[in-house]
């Protein structure tokens, strides 16, 4: 087929193979790894708390807390933070509140921590955070903070256990009063915050934490890998140089069968 039309089969051909590198869609879901993982915005804002990427095995997020603060509204201010916008990379929108824990519940949002240390501290370990915005309102915001089933390797949200929700102190509301909510997520969803109910507010984006409980011990979590719905749009640039390597490749193919 390359031989009957060269010029126009060396395009379709590199074109076909960077369809092939980068066929998200046959998955519901992208799992972000190495160097997208670097992409992600990290955060540290207290003394001695730690969010960054390493590059080395693989590449991994590792976010680090010597959880040392213990009043509010400062609690959370000692902890290694990373996040996940809504629509990074492909990513599908997040949408409601509602329509994030029933992703969750099916597997669509997980994390995978590759390691805890300490790891025997088995009730500190990392956990998802919901950031949401009103839909009347993006200037009202509320940060949720999910308490995790504290166990290494997938760590999906929504994970079902009773009372693993409960409302950040980061909240920031206009003219309404903010109910703090402790309980499992079916009683955060049905909270109304400035007349919306919490299960109808959009999520602008998912974090990451460690840190947080008060414990005086400094925790250190390697996550390795973070899975949301969407299909994966290659980095700017990366597209076109895959291009032109399977241009090359075809190229290479061409000369060799008409040596032959």
């Amino acid at each position: 087929m390359f031989m009957q039309k060269k010029h126009a089969g060396i395009i379709s051909g590199g074109a076909v193979l960077a369809a092939a590198l980068f066929s998200g869609s046959a998955s519901a879901n992208i799992t972000f790894t190495g160097l997208q993982l670097a992409g992600l915005t990290y955060s540290a804002p207290g003394p001695g708390a730690t969010a960054g990427y390493v590059p080395t095995s693989g590449g991994y997020a590792q976010l680090t807390s010597p959880d040392n603060v213990s009043s509010s509204p400062g609690q959370f201010e000692d902890t290694g933070m990373l996040l996940v916008p809504s629509g990074y990379l492909g990513a599908t929108p997040f949408g409601t509140l509602s329509n994030v824990l029933a992703q969750g519940t099916a597997g669509n949002i997980s994390f995978n921590l590759s390691s805890m240390t300490p790891v025997a501290d088995t009730s500190n370990y990392a956990y998802w955070n919901v950031e949401l915005a009103n839909p009347s309102n993006s200037s009202d915001t509320i940060v949720i903070n999910a308490y995790g089933d504290n166990i290494l390797n997938a760590n999906p949200l929504n994970q079902g256990v009773a009372g693993n929700s409960s409302v950040d102190t980061s909240a920031y509301l206009h003219g309404g009063s903010l109910t703090y909510v402790f309980g499992p997520w079916s009683s955060v969803t049905g909270t109304s915050v400035d007349g919306t109910a919490l299960g109808s507010w959009n999520v602008t984006g998912l974090t990451i934490s460690v840190g947080g409980w008060d414990s005086n011990t400094t925790h250190i979590g390697d996550i390795s890998s973070i899975t949301v719905p969407g299909t994966l749009t290659p980095e700017p640039g990366s597209l076109g140089l895959m291009v032109l390597g399977g241009i090359g490749l075809l190229l290479k193919r061409r000369k060799t069968r008409d040596q032959g």
